[in-house]
């Protein structure tokens, strides 16, 4: 098994799931990444701003035994602040599953902001 080598020690790295359009894979795709990246040792965090809290509610479910793991659902307008704050204090990966309708917006807020 590989194991992960940090790209960069003061920063974290950011990875949207995003699309306009609903039912596309966004959270399954963004579970693969996480337990792909945490299998490999890689601190993984993250924000579910999907509607259906679709991630969050399987993390609070079954309580996966994944060291550095961790999933949290997120209200939309707390979400720039929130990012803001874990940007600064994560070393590893921070996955976003974005809620379709949320899309553009959040996407021109991240670049502007971090």
């Amino acid at each position: 098994m590989d194991t992960y080598t940090p790209i960069s020690q003061s920063s974290a790295i950011i990875v949207a799931f995003a699309s306009s359009k609903g039912g596309v894979g966004k959270s399954t795709s963004c579970a693969a990444l996480a337990g792909a990246l945490c299998r490999r040792g890689a601190p993984v965090h993250i924000i579910d701003l999907d509607q259906t809290r679709t991630l969050h509610r399987w993390y609070s479910r079954f309580h996966p035994n994944m060291p550095n793991f961790h999933v949290e659902a997120v209200e939309e307008a707390n979400f720039m602040g929130h990012i803001r704050n874990i940007y600064q204090t994560h070393k590893g990966f921070i996955l976003v599953d974005v809620a379709g309708s949320f899309a553009k917006a959040m996407i021109k807020q991240a670049q502007l902001h971090i």
